[in-house]
């Protein structure tokens, strides 16, 4: 029980950064290039 429940945990934190660095890194790509704002 306590190992899938850290793995579970685990698991969403790590979605989490992962989404989080992925749309900050996209946005400093294409936001300055193509330059459109939100």
């Amino acid at each position: 029980l306590l190992t899938q429940v850290f793995g579970r945990s685990i698991g969403l934190v790590v979605r989490g950064v992962i989404q989080g660095i992925g749309s900050s890194v996209q946005e400093a790509r294409f936001g300055k290039n193509s330059g459109r704002g939100k």
